[in-house]
């Protein structure tokens, strides 16, 4: 697999939507998964970008301090569109 460099989280309550891309901005990783599974799916990605689209919401607290443990830096900016449209997400 090509090192991943970005990797994007779409949140949603239970389920997340990943997408990561190498240095050149081909993607390399797109996968779905659930809440119990986002964590082991971070643990195993080398160091990269870790953003998000959409609200950190209720999530914020199960997030932050979880993905802080791995040597991932992440961006608590939002990509994408300012105002999320949950009818075309």
């Amino acid at each position: 697999m090509e090192q991943i460099t970005t990797v994007g989280i779409d949140l949603a309550k239970n389920v997340f939507s990943l997408h990561g891309v190498d240095g050149a901005g081909c993607v390399v990783l797109r996968r779905t998964v659930r809440r119990d599974q986002l964590l082991e799916v971070v643990a195993r990605l080398s160091p990269c970008l870790i953003g998000r689209e959409g609200q950190w919401g209720n999530i914020a607290p199960f997030i932050r301090p979880n993905v802080a443990k791995y040597p991932h830096p992440v961006s608590i900016g939002v990509f994408g569109r300012e105002e999320p449209d949950n009818d075309c997400d």
